[in-house]
């Protein structure tokens, strides 16, 4: 019979947890929605994670630096004096890399090596980071209808506004039905507006804060 007990606790606890605040466009709490735990309930290993940064920030690196070599420099290629008799070491055209203007041995070569990490690995820490944001109750959701009639001032009266959120960088996850929304916070210099689409596990890391909308996390529940 206790152990019947403790188990429902365990669940009303973890429902509670995923539930997150709704906010109108005074920043106000209107109610609360319990978030997929399909999603916002999972986890996944630091080391996990730490392989997908590394593949994310290594990958997103241009990798184009590159330095000539004394094959690919431009230049006269005669050589620069008679082999013997001169009293100097020997040296055929000044393109050699001991002279100033010279190629470069050994240098840099844009070769790209592109890091992989599979579909299931990705979602499984996308899932976990978006977790982890509703264990530190940093995720906010926008109420249906919210209008800042695209002005930045209104959505900034709106961030003043908002509490308990740490307001260093936001994130705002929408879709394309909330273009307007994205057009009010897109100036704004610690709100970042991304697509559901483009989402990804580095910028939820990334950012202290999330604001989603309703169609955002229907989206999410289609794609993960």
């Amino acid at each position: 019979m206790e152990k019947n007990v403790k188990t429902t606790t365990t669940k009303k606890a973890k429902k509670a947890g995923l539930m997150v605040p709704v906010i109108d466009s005074t920043g106000s709490v209107v109610r609360e929605i319990e978030l997929p735990e399909r999603i916002f309930a999972q986890s996944a290993s630091d080391a996990l994670i730490a392989q997908y940064m590394r593949v994310y920030m290594s990958n997103q690196h241009p990798q184009s630096r590159e330095a000539k070599t004394r094959g690919e420099v431009a230049g006269s290629s005669r050589k620069i004096y008679r082999q013997k008799g001169t009293g100097n070491a020997r040296h055929g055209n000044r393109k050699a890399s001991l002279f100033v203007g010279g190629g470069v041995t050994h240098g840099p070569r844009a070769l790209k090596r592109e890091l992989l990490i599979n579909k299931k690995q990705l979602k499984k820490v996308m899932m976990a980071v978006l977790s982890q944001k509703v264990i530190d109750k940093q995720i906010r959701v926008l109420d249906t209808g919210i209008d800042f009639k695209g002005k930045t001032k209104n959505f900034a009266t709106f961030m003043t506004a908002v509490k308990d959120i740490d307001p260093r960088r936001v994130l705002l996850v929408g879709t394309s039905q909330d273009s307007a929304i994205s057009l009010s916070a897109r100036n704004m210099a610690r709100v970042s507006p991304v697509h559901t689409d483009s989402l990804n596990a580095y910028d939820v890391i990334t950012h202290t804060c999330l604001l989603m909308t309703p169609a955002s996390i229907e989206s999410l529940l289609q794609r993960i």
